[in-house]
């Protein structure tokens, strides 16, 4: 259970990381596309940066997908400990964050 907890915690920093990424790429698509509309930058700049952005948004994704599935796997975990023990469980918010948590 705990290798599950610090999955979540691992993932949630994941997710961060890629939306961070994303913001900074979307800035750089913005400065590229004033520097093309100028003059100072070539097409193919712009067209790098769409590329990028567009992997970006796909990698949020992906982390937000492997934040929900290590909250899967944790709610599993406590769901068949819950089974084996007959223990009730009760719902804490951490980080965001609801994990069934055995009293």
């Amino acid at each position: 259970m705990t290798y599950g907890y610090y999955s979540v915690l691992q993932a949630q920093a994941f997710v961060l990381v890629q939306e961070e990424s994303l913001t900074s790429l979307e800035e750089n698509l913005r400065v590229a596309r004033e520097r093309f509309n100028t003059g100072s930058a070539v097409k193919t700049d712009v067209l790098n940066l769409e590329v990028k952005l567009a992997q970006a948004r796909e990698d949020v994704i992906r982390a937000s997908n492997g934040l929900q599935l290590a909250i899967s796997m944790v709610a599993s975990q406590v769901t068949d400990q819950k089974l084996l023990m007959n223990a009730s469980v009760d719902i804490y918010d951490f980080a965001g964050v609801f994990f069934p948590l055995i009293c």
